[in-house]
């Protein structure tokens, strides 16, 4: 993969493509899907973010196409980072399906929902349908790598005298601690990963 990320690239797309999945044109490392979860229904417009809530309507379970999604549409988004891809989901069937074709082509390791990816810490809560995000642990490290474990963080957004604080910060001191240089270092997994995020009924977009 390190000699040739354009062949992967295309290689992957072409599966997403395999997979009836459309690329997006603003973001070309998102792949989405949208299904008719109902066997009576008739889908008059074609579902997109702009009208989710629509997407998410109930179905009964003797009309559904797919037995585990309750909602009108089943929704698959992937996205792709080189051999590090996210599978957000409202139902498991066209996730496994595509996890499937996928091994087809090249090894893929279904790791469940998603927790950690590019060195970020996802909580999600598919009930509420709440995300959130930080690199507590990152920062941590970078922190102990440049021996700033002591120092007092700023809190943000700056308070209104922010600039008489920037000023102070700049004042030189002998006994500030000399930081030392480094180089920017970037994960990268040995093997393509495949991470489940199941969105509940009310996800937020």
């Amino acid at each position: 993969m390190k000699d040739s990320p354009r062949e992967w690239g295309q290689l992957f797309a072409s599966v997403c493509k395999d997979f009836c999945l459309t690329r997006l044109k603003s973001d070309k490392c998102v792949f989405v899907k949208f299904v008719n979860n109902s066997k009576s229904r008739i889908q008059n417009i074609h579902p997109n973010l702009a009208n989710i809530n629509e997407a998410n309507a109930f179905v009964p379970e003797n009309d559904r196409n797919y037995s585990d999604c309750p909602h009108a549409t089943a929704i698959l988004i992937i996205a792709s980072y080189l051999d590090d891809n996210l599978a957000f989901t409202n139902c498991e069937a066209p996730a496994a399906d595509f996890e499937v074709l996928c091994n087809v082509k090249f090894p893929m390791d279904a790791e469940g929902p998603v927790s950690w990816y590019l060195s970020v810490k996802y909580d999600c809560d598919p009930t509420a349908g709440a995300v959130s995000a930080h690199q507590h642990l990152y920062i941590d490290k970078l922190l102990k790598k440049l021996g700033m474990e002591q120092y007092n963080p700023l809190f943000t957004p700056f308070p209104q005298k922010a600039d008489d604080i920037v000023k102070e910060l700049a004042i030189h001191d002998e006994n500030l601690v000399r930081i030392p240089s480094f180089g920017r270092q970037f994960p990268l997994s040995a093997r393509t990963h495949f991470s489940r995020n199941i969105l509940g009924s009310q996800s937020q977009y």
